[in-house]
């Protein structure tokens, strides 16, 4: 959300999120070359393409004039750039609503592909709404456990892979910091910390678990990129876990068991 506070109008051009895949089409139909030196071009503010282009390509652009005293909203996977016509003042803040999880998880899916890090650890942030469930819409938390299951599943496969192709267990020797373990806060100390463990390959924030190698002690990797880590055979490397397989499943137990408890009160009083 962008507000005005005083100045000159500022331009505006947007895409809709439903036409995000399409803009990104002839973005790199055009921009070949830039794309190849800067894979996630579309995320960086030094490129605009004229309304024109993307239009005759059957990409939709709205415009709008913002002046002061106006608020501009941009939904979630819409592109906007735009231009002032002179000086002014405006803030802009990132905000979510409880529903905005599936468009979450699909930009993180999509940042992985692009090495591109998160903005804050999505996987964090799951399992610090489990905290609150009380304050979620029925549909919100079946929206989260639906996320959480597919996290602990992704989980749990891929580290039982990783330990039958070699990939050392030392969840008994070794204990990460606590403050790299879930919490109901997410204060800038913990954001910071999590910062410090991300991918080396994808650049995912390695919230659940990582893996590292005993040839390096300052890279590390997510469970699904373990041979982009470095050139060292599996069994030279070794899984970190900030929660076991028994923790995330009780977390897993707990929203469900909120959803029936919330499905019972919801039928009691229909």
């Amino acid at each position: 959300i962008n507000y005005m506070h005083y100045g000159a109008t500022k331009q505006w051009y947007g895409i809709p999120g439903s036409k995000a895949k399409a803009f990104k089409s002839v973005l790199e139909k055009q921009l070949k070359l830039r794309f190849a030196e800067v894979p996630d071009l579309e995320h960086h503010l030094s490129t605009q393409l004229a309304p024109q282009t993307l239009m005759q390509n059957n990409v939709p652009v709205t415009k709008l004039r913002q002046s002061a005293g106006e608020f501009v909203v941009t939904f979630p996977g819409a592109f906007h750039a735009g231009f002032s016509f002179g000086q002014n003042c405006a803030e802009a803040v990132n905000f979510a609503t409880r529903e905005w999880l599936d468009f979450g998880a699909q930009a993180v899916a999509d940042y992985r592909l692009r090495g591109k890090k998160e903005v804050l650890s999505f996987d964090r942030l799951l399992f610090s709404l489990t905290y609150r469930l009380g304050e979620l819409s029925l549909a919100s938390v079946e929206m989260l456990l639906a996320h959480l299951e597919a996290l602990r599943l992704d989980e749990a496969h891929l580290r039982r892979a990783l330990f039958e192709s070699g990939v050392q267990d030392v969840s008994r020797v070794a204990s990460p910091p606590a403050l790299g373990k879930m919490s109901a806060e997410i204060p800038e100390k913990v954001a910071c910390y999590d910062d410090q463990r991300v991918c080396a390959a994808c650049s995912h924030t390695c919230f659940l678990s990582a893996v590292c190698c005993h040839c390096s002690e300052r890279r590390a990797a997510c469970p699904r990129c373990v041979d982009l880590l470095c050139s060292c055979p599996r069994a030279n490397k070794y899984l970190l876990e900030w929660h076991t397989d028994a923790e995330i499943a009780r977390v897993v137990a707990m929203t469900q068991g909120h959803i029936r408890r919330a499905q019972r009160a919801a039928s009691a009083t229909s």
